[in-house]
């Protein structure tokens, strides 16, 4: 008997202001056969879904006006408001400024996404998050920056 596809049964949630992203971002995921897709406008309704669902991967945009992509998962990461401190993040972004990356990287983001989004760039980063929670789900550690961190597309 094959194993499930952690991919297929995966429990994400999509953090962005711009509902026009929200719906590609969920239909390329829906096209996949991913079903397990939530969706978020901004951080604050991101934080309260993070606090009663046990999702297993974060895709957030890194800019928007009520609370930036960086600014959620540090109050995840720093504050542990979520069901999962250590859940996996990846930020969609038009423009990775390298200060930011930095501040990403040593708060434990999982990658990036680059606009115009593909479902290739978005399927590599999630298998890569996927991979990285079922590590830290199984050693109960806190996420670091790794090997794996160095095929960023920035």
């Amino acid at each position: 008997m094959a194993k499930p596809d952690p991919y297929m049964s995966c429990r994400l949630l999509i953090v962005d202001d711009n509902q026009p992203t929200r719906l590609l971002l969920r239909e390329m995921l829906k096209s996949e056969g991913l079903t397990g897709v939530r969706e978020a406008s901004g951080g604050a309704e991101a934080l309260r879904l993070l606090e009663t669902y046990p999702f297993d991967v974060v895709l957030a945009d890194m800019e928007m006006p009520d609370m930036s992509g960086l600014d959620l998962l540090r109050k995840v990461r720093r504050d542990g408001v979520a069901l999962n401190r250590a859940i996996p993040f990846v930020f969609v972004t038009a423009h990775a400024n390298p200060a930011l990356v930095g501040k990403a990287r040593e708060l434990g983001v999982t990658g990036y996404v680059l606009k115009p989004i593909t479902i290739g760039q978005v399927r590599a980063k999630l298998d890569l998050a996927l991979r990285q929670g079922r590590a830290l789900h199984d050693s109960k550690a806190k996420p670091k920056p790794g090997p794996e961190d160095e095929a960023w597309d920035l």
